[in-house]
Parts: structure tokens; C-alpha cells; sequence
């Protein structure tokens, strides 16, 4: 996994809670 998908990924959870 590169930075720019953990990046998405992390800011999906971020919008999610």
C-alpha cells in the first residue's frame, strides 16, 4: 500500500466517524 492510498484510506475512516 503507497502513502497516497493509506492517505485515502485514513481520511474515509475520518469522514465515517
Amino acid at each position: 500500500m503507497n502513502f497516497v492510498s493509506f492517505s485515502m484510506f485514513v481520511m474515509s475512516i475520518c469522514h465515517l466517524n
